[in-house]
């Protein structure tokens, strides 16, 4: 059989997967624009879903907000202070604000960890605890390259894929990023990289949690990870055999 037939069977079976899961296997990312000025209202949008088949859940329904429960969005700005924001649902996705003070680097830090307890047996994953985290960059003024402290996020995420240096992310050159977990580096730690119409790629981290991507085209990438970690526990009442952590960072289009 031909690779290329290969593919598209594998495509295939991984959309017949991805729309037999319930909705909670999604993932949650974030979009915002890369660039924000000083003074000027800065939005940002929470989506349910997966990104590089165009699904995104409607949020503002009762069945996705007990799915979820309380969701928090963290600021943490170029000096490292941290800053929760208000959200609020509007029509599909989660909607938060801030208006920048200073230049510099913003990170966008998404963590949902009061989400239920799942039984997802019929899978093969168990009776689960799902927690979420997402996270986006946006640069205020000219900023220029720095190294990114994952510290501010260790407070807020236990999960994070970060780049480990603010980039333009230039399509074609490779963009390095490491997966921390309680801040310590996932090594072997399985990543996707997602784009719209059904494309993605499957990289695996090296031993100190990191993974450089080439992006071949100019719009917008979802990175995901899922780390499952072995540890039982109950949770409003319920018990769980696992905890599955998922994690995303949107890369934003390029300008």
């Amino acid at each position: 059989m031909h690779t290329k037939q290969l593919s598209q069977i594998a495509i295939l079976l991984f959309a017949l997967t991805l729309f037999t899961l319930p909705a909670s296997a999604h993932n949650l990312w974030i979009e915002t624009s890369p660039n924000a000025e000083v003074g000027q209202v800065q939005e940002a949008y929470i989506y349910l879903g997966e990104y590089a088949y165009g699904v995104r859940e409607d949020v503002s329904t009762q069945d996705h907000q007990e799915m979820l429960g309380e969701i928090s969005v963290f600021l943490i700005k170029p000096n490292g202070e941290v800053e929760e924001l208000e959200t609020t649902i509007g029509t599909n996705r989660f909607v938060a604000e801030f208006t920048p003070e200073q230049q510099g680097h913003y990170r966008l830090a998404l963590n949902v960890t009061n989400a239920p307890v799942v039984d997802w047996r019929e899978y093969d994953l168990g009776i689960l605890k799902t927690n979420f985290f997402a996270l986006a960059t946006v640069s205020v003024g000219s900023p220029g390259q720095t190294e990114l402290s994952a510290e501010p996020l260790a407070e807020t995420n236990e999960l994070i894929i970060q780049s480990t240096k603010t980039t333009s992310f230039q399509r074609q050159s490779p963009v390095r990023f490491q997966v921390m977990f309680n801040g310590k580096p996932l090594a072997e730690q399985e990543v996707n990289v997602g784009y719209k119409d059904q494309w993605f790629k499957t990289l695996y981290t090296d031993e100190e949690g990191r993974i450089s991507v080439s992006l071949p085209w100019d719009g917008q990438y979802v990175i995901e990870t899922v780390y499952t970690e072995d540890h039982s526990g109950t949770f409003e009442g319920d018990d769980y055999e696992a905890i599955r952590h998922t994690a995303t960072l949107t890369i934003p289009p390029a300008e």
